[in-house]
């Protein structure tokens, strides 16, 4: 957990970075650096640049302020003008990771497999397995989206 002195260097180290640029650190040593005094959005720049968009993930599940804006970026990478490598990197890292989507917000995850991973249900399911009260939960939030998403009969 990232202590309160720390929390509190994070911005101006963030606006320094963004100044200077990134270009200025040695970025290698930078993202060291920024992994282990816990500064998530400097390390989110360095793998944006870097494209390595899956790592990013681990940058909002790790980052407690932000954390429930990775659904957004999710939702960015996959409704964007990404390759589709790079679409199918972030599906299996979340699929992978569901359990931290569902701990988040079970409901956001229920939508976005809706919307975003439907073909990786049965996997989802298979990983639940172990988890009965989980699984169900997620289950019953996955119907009650589609169920509500359906049109009435006239």
């Amino acid at each position: 957990m990232m202590s309160l002195a720390m929390r509190r260097g994070n911005k101006p180290f963030l606006e320094l970075v963004l100044t200077i640029g990134i270009t200025e650190f040695n970025e290698d040593r930078l993202l060291a650096l920024s992994e282990s005094a816990e500064f998530y959005q400097v390390c989110e720049i360095i793998y944006e640049k870097r494209k390595e968009y899956d790592k990013v993930l681990f940058c909002y599940w790790s980052d407690t302020s932000r954390i429930h804006k990775v659904f957004s970026y999710i939702y960015h990478i996959m409704d964007g003008t990404y390759s589709e490598d790079v679409k199918t990197k972030i599906r299996v890292t979340c699929v992978e990771n569901i359990g931290k989507l569902i701990a988040i917000n079970n409901e956001d995850t229920a939508t976005l497999i809706l919307k975003a991973f439907s073909e990786d249900i049965e996997k989802i399911v298979y990983m639940l397995d172990d988890q009965p009260r989980t699984l169900y939960s997620l289950l019953q939030c996955v119907y009650d989206i589609s169920k509500g998403s359906e049109e009435p009969d006239i």
